[in-house]
């Protein structure tokens, strides 16, 4: 039985950690704090098909290769495992994941190593479709509270405890005023109130919310621009997720009150200048219809941004009082019974033009969002989750299907 502080075999799976989505981040910071802590650490990566695009820090197996069917690749799963023997398989992303997956991690098959998910819920309730393969885990690890009370509800005394995603306040912070001015400058937006979205651009992140909101706030704050980062994406299934925003910011004739950053060769904004955009801005805004967690809020806070959101799903938490949160104006429900919020525009409107002008408010926001982020750095992150995985072994933590 492996005792507290040894060496552990981990093998992860999920977007291949180089990746632009937010699972990839995720591991992308946890991965060197499990290497600095001793462990062998490897990788089946989610779209990756076998040609690096930098240099490795662990070996990734890839999953889009020959004989492999689908996007969640139990093949190349099961592959991994019988070639790294691991102790610990770590798995991260939505729940829709794991009847594709289960029969490769589940018992009788599995005999040697303990299967822990690292979930999010964007809206609720949890599909009871779900139920069966969410069982077979040994052990939940859940990224907001949100996710943690959506699963118990369902699956009641299902074993697994709450811990957030790190930001890397290395990458993501305030850059030096004098530096901050010069960009401001050269971008032609020193004299706008700039506020910030950065996140993919698919229906759930709810973009014309926003843009309806911009266009709201103009009347007041003749000088407010939004500047938005968000990339195009698609569902596993390989079917559209976005919305055709050149065509709706035409449409609201709002082409003067918008600027895009677009992607730079690759597809993937670097983490440099993702940081100088929230560096361009006053405030950031998710308007989401629902989130597992919400990156983008924590990096913004990281970088001394007060935020605004959706008051549903994580966001609720994450931003607490550290920002303000907006009205839900009704639910809606999609694909698999999910309930998701969509926001009140007048609402949202409102919350920005009260963090445009209430300096005192600012400031306790900027001060809030700073402490909070203190303690989501990856060394600290990576401790509490590597805590989890030692006691999972030790105590050997059965799945709530076998008990």
């Amino acid at each position: 039985m492996q005792t507290k502080g040894e060496r552990m075999k981990i093998l992860l799976y999920g977007d291949v950690y180089w990746d632009a989505s937010g699972y990839a981040k995720i591991l992308s910071d946890l991965i060197p704090e499990f290497l600095k802590a001793g462990h062998e650490v490897r990788q089946v990566g989610l779209n990756y098909n076998g040609v690096s695009k930098r240099e490795e820090l662990i070996q990734v197996y890839p999953t889009r290769v020959w004989g492999v069917k689908s996007h969640w690749a139990p093949e190349a799963l099961e592959v991994a495992i019988k070639d790294f023997e691991p102790e610990i398989v770590f798995t991260i992303g939505d729940y829709f994941a794991l009847p594709e997956i289960v029969q490769v991690l589940s018992a009788p098959t599995k005999v040697s190593f303990k299967w822990i998910h690292y979930g999010v819920m964007d809206g609720e309730p949890f599909n009871k479709d779900l139920i069966s393969a969410t069982s077979w885990c040994n052990y939940h690890l859940y990224q907001a509270d949100f996710t943690k009370r959506t699963v118990e509800n369902a699956i009641p005394g299902i074993r697994g405890k709450t811990i957030y995603p790190a930001v890397n306040k290395e990458v993501f912070h305030p850059l030096e005023e004098k530096e901050k001015e010069e960009l401001r400058k050269n971008l032609r937006v020193d004299e706008t109130f700039n506020v910030i979205f950065v996140g993919r651009n698919q229906y759930r992140k709810n973009l014309p919310a926003l843009f309806t909101a911009i266009k709201k706030v103009h009347k007041i704050i003749p000088n407010i621009r939004l500047i938005h980062h968000s990339i195009p994406t698609v569902d596993p299934s390989g079917a559209p997720n976005s919305y055709d925003l050149e065509t709706i910011i035409r449409e609201m004739d709002i082409e003067k009150l918008v600027s895009y950053i677009p992607v730079t060769e690759g597809g993937i904004l670097s983490f440099e200048v993702v940081n100088q955009l929230y560096n361009l801005g006053d405030l950031f805004v998710l308007p989401t219809m629902g989130e597992g967690f919400g990156l983008p809020l924590t990096e913004a806070m990281a970088c001394g941004l007060p935020t605004i959101g959706t008051d549903f799903s994580a966001v609720t938490e994450v931003i607490g009082d550290r920002g303000l949160l907006a009205k839900v104006a009704e639910y809606v429900y999609v694909e698999g019974n999910l309930r998701h919020a969509v926001v009140d525009t007048d609402d949202l409107a409102q919350c920005i033009y009260r963090l445009s002008g209430d300096q005192d408010l600012r400031k306790t926001c900027i001060e809030k969002g700073f402490k909070f982020t203190d303690t989501l750095t990856p060394d600290k992150v990576a401790k509490r989750i590597l805590n989890v995985f030692e006691e999972v072994v030790k105590k050997d933590y059965q799945p709530k299907a076998v008990e």
